[in-house]
């Protein structure tokens, strides 16, 4: 029979695999996205790199609760599974606010945010700033949830504060920004200013709204466990303690399945991208290459043989006996000839 602590243990780590295969699943999709349309505007690359890094942080996050694995408080072990797991959540946070942003500059001005560059620096140094500082005031165990692995050292008042105030106000910041923003698109749709197509539009404030319901669903019972229950008279219930962590957890699985969900080019694209034949053409065909691979996946519903494809128009030849249909379709046919 297993004992209390094996159960938790054993839910945490269900919940965990769920999350990281669903979080792996949507990066490398992303990542199979950005490649295949690395030809095209920049808009595919911006929304490909936020899910990516998104997917990233809470896939390198939750990675700790895949074992049972639970190293003691303030050890070598302890501090390292503590880093990564505020790295990872801090910059979840800060690429879901991106993304989010992308959605609302594409639904009021119809492009994405420029220099990205700046955006990389601050979503990966703030979170390696938070988590570096933290690492001078310890990781440890919790006393009271000793299923769960290594936060911030609950036993220095000075450890509190700061990871309250740095992880919890950068989350909370998030958070109300991205409140604005859908705000702000509830407004021009109630005055009936849409600036941009009122399908681009509606996409952009329906995805928009997802993030912060995940951030609320995911994080507010844990942020009233961890924050508030300390300050409150009454012990929090063990039961209590676990669904926030698992709801913790499951923020990868969540913004996964948004992403399958409303994004049109993830879903048409999710058989190629656990593909292997379709990365190794992807990653290994020349450029022209590439812009005729992408219009034969314009082709819904009907077999196209993409190696004879792609061969003859390597060798500048005609399409190969196999692809007429391909050549049926007038606007595809179009489309070679412009290339």
């Amino acid at each position: 029979m297993m004992d209390e602590f094996q159960k938790y243990v054993l839910v945490l780590q269900c919940v965990s695999i769920l999350s990281v295969s669903t979080s792996v699943l949507a990066g490398l999709n992303g990542l199979f996205l950005h490649l295949l349309q690395r030809n095209q505007d920049f808009t595919y690359h911006s929304i490909s790199y936020a899910v990516m890094f998104i997917c990233l942080g809470d896939s390198i996050a939750n990675a700790s609760y895949m074992t049972q694995y639970r190293p003691s408080s303030r050890s070598i072990d302890c501090t390292i599974e503590g880093m990564v797991q505020l790295y990872g959540y801090s910059l979840t946070c800060l690429w879901t606010l991106f993304i989010a942003f992308t959605m609302y500059s594409m639904a009021v001005r119809e492009r994405v945010p420029s220099r990205f560059s700046r955006y990389c620096v601050a979503g990966f140094g703030v979170p390696f700033l938070i988590t570096f500082i933290q690492s001078f005031l310890g990781y440890a165990r919790s006393n009271k949830e000793s299923y769960d692995i290594c936060i911030y050292d609950t036993s220095h008042s000075s450890s509190i504060i700061f990871h309250d105030t740095s992880f919890w106000g950068l989350l909370l910041l998030c958070l109300l920004l991205m409140i604005a923003m859908l705000w702000h698109l509830w407004y021009l749709q109630l005055m009936g200013d849409p600036r941009v197509s009122t399908k681009l539009f509606t996409l952009s404030k329906n995805m928009l709204q997802y993030y912060p319901i995940l951030l609320i669903l995911c994080w507010f019972p844990r942020a009233m466990v961890l924050v508030f229950g300390p300050i409150s008279l009454n012990e929090v219930p063990s039961w209590l303690s676990l669904l926030s962590i698992c709801l913790k957890i499951a923020h990868g699985l969540f913004v996964g399945s948004v992403y399958f969900i409303c994004g049109d080019e993830a879903r048409k694209h999710f058989w190629w991208s656990i593909n292997p034949h379709m990365w190794y053409v992807v990653l290994t065909k020349k450029e022209g290459d590439l812009d005729l691979f992408v219009l034969s996946m314009k082709v819904e519903g009907e077999e196209v043989d993409l190696t004879a494809l792609l061969l003859a128009s390597a060798a500048n030849s005609s399409l190969v006996e196999g692809n007429d249909k391909l050549m049926d379709r007038d606007d595809v046919r179009e489309d070679l000839y412009e290339l």
